[in-house]
C-alpha cells in the first residue's frame, strides 16, 4: 500500500493521548465522589481509546470502492439504529440517546453523523447538483439528511442535529450547488430550528442565558448560567502557563461535566494559554491535512467525502469551544478526540483512518503524475478529468454573472475561498510551469503562479481575449493565440504566438460507415449535426425541430440531435411523437462519430467548437451565443465566414424556417459544401497542442532550461 499523509495519524493519535490524560485529571474527583474510584473513568477511556486505535487502523485500510458502495446500507442502518434508540433507548440527564450493548453503550447519533457524511459523497458524485439542479442535486439528498436529523431531534439533541444539516449543506456547497438553490432549504432549516427551541423550554432558557451574557455581561451565576460561569474562571484562572497538570480546582465539583463537554476549561486551567494554544494548533493542523487530501483527491467521491469528514470534525470543535468561552450557548456537544466518550471517539477516529486512507490515493497518484488540472466541481471537468486518467484538484470559485448583479457577493466569497485554495495548491504542487486557459477557475490560479513564481503560460482561444487572459498577459511568459485578430488586445506583444487552438486526436478518427450504424441512421442520406455545446442551447434546440418539420417528406435528410440534459426529454419524446427523422441524445461522449457522419453541422460558434470543425473539414452554420463576453462568438464566427468556411445565422434572425432554407439549399448544392469543407480546412492548426506542449516541456524546476526555437516568439503563422 501507498504511504499517506502519516499526519492525518500522529495528529488524531496525539489528540487522544492528551484527551486520556485530560480525562483521568478532571475525572478522578468525579469518580472518587460517584463511584469511589479514582480510575473508573480512565479505564473506560482506555479501552475505548484502544479500541478506536484499532478501528482507525483498520479504516486506513479500507477500499474507498468498497465503502463508496455500501454508503447507501450504512445510512440505512444508521437510520434503524436512531429509531431504535428513540423507542427502547436508555435515558440519562433527560435525553434518550443510547443503546445498552452489555458493557458498552453506543449513541447511534455519531455513527449517523459519518454515515451521512459517506451516503452524501456517494449520492452527489452520481447526482452534481451544477447538472442535476434543485430538486434531484439539492433538495433530494436534504430531504433524507433531513430525516436523519428529525430522529436525532427526537432524543432531543438540537444542537447534534443542527451540526449535521450544516454539514450537508456545506458538502453540497463544495460539490457545487448554486447558492440560490441552498437557500430556500436553508431558510427551512433555520425555522426548524426555531420550532425546536419554542417546543423545547430548557434549550430556550440556554439560549436566552447565551443572549444575556453576550448582549450585557451578565450571568446568572446560581441557575442557567453556572455552566458559563464557572467555565469562564477556569480558563481566566490559568494564566500563561497554568496550575499545572492535575492543579485545577472547578474540577472538583464546581463546573459540571467536566471531563465531557468542559474539557477545555480544565486544560486551559491547568496547562495554561501554552498548552490551550498547542491544543489548537493540533486540531487546527488536522484540519488542515484532511482538506489537502480533500483537494488533491482525483474522484468526486473521496473529495467530498474528507471535505465532509474534516468539516465536521472542525464544526464539533469550534460548537464546542465556543460554548467553553462563552461565544455559544451551552449544549452537550464533545470536543473531537479529547473529551470523555466512546461512540464520539470510535466516530472521530474512524473519520480519520478514511482520512488517511484518501491521502493514500492521493499520494499513489502523485508518483506517476507529471500533469495536475485545477478546475471546479461545478463543471464538466470533475467528470472528464479523472475519467481519462488525470488528477483534478478543485477550486471554490463562481462566475461573474453580467445580468444577475445581485449574485455578485456570493461570487466575491467564493472566489476569496477559491484564491487562498489556489495558493494552497500551486505552493504543494510547486509546478515547473503553470498552463492557464482564461476563465473564473484560472485567475486565481494564474495570480498564484505569478505571486509564488512559477512561470506562467497562457492559451488564448477567442478572437477577442477573455479579461482574465488579457490581465495575466503581462506577467506570462507566453501567451499561446488562436486568431491572429487577438493580437490587438495585448499590450505586449514580444510574447504572443499564434498556435491554433488545440483539438483532440481522436476528433479526426471517426469512420463515417461506423458512426452512421452507432447513431442507428441510414447510409446513403445526408447527416445534419446539431449541437449547442456540451450543455444544450434552447434556441437551436427550438429551430432544429421546426426545420425537421418543415423538410419532412420534402428533403431526404436526417439529423443528429444532442440537446442537452434540460431538453433531452421533451426533444426526444417529439421527435418520437411526429416521426422525425432525427437521433436525439443529452450529451455525446463520442463526438467524433458524430463528425464523421455529418455532412453539415449547425452550432454555436465557440473556439474550440471551430476548431474542430476546421480539423474535420465539417461544413457549418454557426449560430454564435449572443450573450457571450464582448460577444466573442460572433467575431470568432466571422473570422470562418470572411474565409467562405461557413454560413452564419444570428441567434436574433435564427427561425426554423430560415434554418431549413439553408440547410435545404446547402445539401441541394454539393458543390458549396465541398467549397466550405474545403475552406475549413485552412482554417485548421493541426499541430497547435505539439507547439504548446513543447513549449511547456521547455521549463523545469521553475524556469526555463530551453530558449525558444528560433522565430516562435511573436510568431503570426
Amino acid at each position: 500500500m501507498n504511504r499517506g499523509d502519516r499526519w492525518l495519524l500522529v495528529l488524531p493519535l496525539a489528540l487522544t493521548a492528551l484527551g486520556v490524560v485530560m480525562v483521568y485529571s478532571s475525572s478522578a474527583i468525579l469518580g472518587i465522589t460517584r463511584y469511589h474510584d479514582p480510575d473508573y473513568f480512565l479505564t473506560r477511556q482506555l479501552g475505548r481509546a484502544a479500541l478506536g486505535v484499532v478501528v482507525l487502523l483498520t479504516c486506513a485500510k479500507l477500499r474507498l470502492s468498497r465503502l463508496e458502495a455500501v454508503a447507501p446500507w450504512l445510512l440505512g442502518v444508521a437510520t434503524g439504529l436512531l429509531t431504535v434508540v428513540v423507542v427502547v433507548g436508555h435515558a440519562a440527564n433527560g435525553a434518550v440517546r443510547w443503546l445498552r450493548l452489555g458493557f458498552f453503550s453506543l449513541q447511534p447519533t455519531d455513527l449517523a453523523r459519518v454515515s451521512a457524511i459517506v451516503f452524501l459523497a456517494w449520492w452527489l458524485k452520481r447526482n452534481p447538483p451544477a447538472e442535476h439542479g434543485l430538486a434531484r442535486g439539492v433538495l433530494a439528498p436534504l430531504a433524507l439528511i433531513g430525516a436523519v436529523c428529525g430522529l436525532i431531534l427526537l432524543q432531543p439533541t438540537l444542537s447534534s442535529a443542527a451540526l449535521l444539516g450544516l454539514s450537508a449543506f456545506t458538502m453540497l456547497f463544495l460539490a457545487g450547488a448554486r447558492l440560490t438553490h441552498l437557500a430556500m432549504p436553508l431558510g427551512g432549516g433555520f425555522v426548524a430550528a426555531v420550532v425546536a427551541l419554542v417546543t423545547h423550554p430548557y434549550q430556550m432558557k440556554r439560549v436566552q442565558t447565551f443572549a444575556g451574557f453576550l448582549g450585557h455581561g451578565v450571568v446568572d451565576h446560581q441557575g442557567s448560567g453556572w455552566q458559563l460561569d464557572q467555565s469562564l474562571i477556569a480558563i481566566g484562572s490559568g494564566g500563561w502557563l497554568g496550575r499545572g497538570l492535575g492543579g485545577g480546582l472547578q474540577k472538583y465539583l464546581f463546573l459540571p461535566e467536566a471531563h465531557t463537554d468542559f474539557i477545555f476549561s480544565i486544560l486551559a486551567e491547568e496547562l495554561g494559554f501554552l498548552g490551550a494554544t498547542l491544543l489548537l494548533v493540533g486540531i487546527a493542523l488536522y484540519l488542515w491535512r484532511g482538506m489537502r487530501a480533500a483537494a488533491r483527491a482525483a474522484d468526486p467521491f473521496p473529495a467530498l467525502l474528507a471535505g465532509g469528514l474534516t468539516l465536521q470534525v472542525g464544526l464539533y470543535a469550534l460548537a464546542n469551544l465556543a460554548v467553553a468561552t462563552g461565544l455559544a450557548p451551552t449544549t452537550g456537544l464533545p470536543l473531537p478526540f479529547v473529551s470523555y466518550g466512546g461512540s464520539a471517539l470510535l466516530a472521530n477516529l474512524a473519520a480519520a483512518g478514511i482520512l488517511y486512507r484518501v491521502s493514500v490515493g492521493v499520494e499513489g497518484r502523485e508518483a506517476r503524475a507529471g500533469l495536475v488540472f485545477v478546475g471546479s466541481t461545478r463543471g464538466l471537468e470533475s467528470q472528464a478529468v479523472p475519467e481519462s486518467g488525470f488528477r483534478i484538484r478543485y477550486l471554490s470559485t463562481r462566475s461573474f454573472p453580467r445580468r444577475a448583479w445581485w449574485r455578485w457577493p456570493a461570487a466575491i466569497a467564493a472566489n476569496a475561498i477559491g484564491m487562498f485554495q489556489a495558493l494552497w495548491i500551486v505552493g504543494q504542487e510547486r509546478p515547473d510551469v503553470v498552463l492557464g486557459t482564461g476563465g473564473y477557475v484560472s485567475g486565481p490560479v494564474c495570480l498564484a503562479a505569478v505571486l509564488l513564481r512559477r512561470p506562467l503560460i497562457l492559451q488564448e482561444q477567442n478572437s477577442i481575449p477573455g479579461l482574465a487572459n488579457r490581465w495575466f498577459a503581462r506577467f506570462a511568459d507566453e501567451v499561446h493565440l488562436s486568431f491572429t485578430e487577438a493580437r490587438a488586445y495585448f499590450a505586449r506583444k514580444d510574447h504572443l504566438r499564434v498556435t491554433g487552438n488545440p483539438v483532440r486526436s481522436h476528433i479526426l478518427g471517426g469512420d463515417r460507415g461506423t458512426a452512421l450504424r452507432a447513431f442507428d441512421l441510414a447510409e446513403g442520406r445526408p447527416t445534419v449535426f446539431v449541437f449547442g455545446g456540451s450543455l444544450g442551447a434552447h434556441r437551436i434546440n427550438e429551430a432544429a425541430l421546426e426545420t425537421m418539420r418543415a423538410l419532412k417528406g420534402r428533403v431526404e435528410v436526417q439529423f443528429i440531435l444532442q440537446t442537452g440534459r434540460d431538453d433531452f426529454e421533451w426533444a426526444r419524446r417529439t421527435v418520437e411523437e411526429e416521426g422525425l427523422p432525427a437521433k436525439v441524445m443529452p450529451f455525446l461522449r463520442q463526438i467524433h462519430l458524430a463528425y464523421a457522419a455529418a455532412d453539415l453541422v449547425v452550432c454555436r460558434s465557440g473556439a474550440m467548437t471551430l476548431a474542430e470543425i476546421a480539423a474535420c473539414g465539417t461544413p457549418a452554420i454557426l449560430v454564435p451565443y449572443p450573450y457571450a463576453a464582448h460577444n466573442h462568438q460572433e467575431v470568432n464566427a466571422h473570422n470562418l465566414v470572411e474565409r467562405g468556411a461557413a454560413v452564419l445565422i444570428l441567434d436574433r434572425e435564427l427561425t426554423g424556417e430560415r434554418l431549413a432554407r439553408e440547410v435545404a439549399h446547402l445539401l441541394a448544392d454539393r458543390q458549396a459544401l465541398r467549397r466550405l469543407s474545403a475552406h475549413a480546412r485552412t482554417f485548421a492548426r493541426l499541430d497547435a497542442a505539439e507547439r504548446i506542449v513543447h513549449s511547456l516541456e521547455r521549463y523545469e524546476g521553475g524556469r526555463r532550461v530551453a530558449p525558444a526555437a528560433s522565430g516562435d516568439v511573436g510568431e503570426e503563422g
